[in-house]
């Protein structure tokens, strides 16, 4: 007995950004890297015993 084979493609769509939305991301990791850039700087006044991280 013989099975048919059944091909079939699926198709994943990247969802489309638009400018609004790209702005944003880009302010959101912009803010982001800067808060992580004043907690090392924070951290670094001190010892490391003295912080935690």
């Amino acid at each position: 007995m013989r099975i048919p084979m059944i091909f079939f493609t699926i198709v994943i769509e990247r969802k489309r950004k638009s400018s609004q939305e790209k702005l944003q991301s880009f302010l959101q990791e912009k803010a982001i890297a800067e808060l992580e850039a004043k907690r090392y700087r924070q951290a670094a006044e001190y010892p490391g015993y003295c912080t935690r991280l």
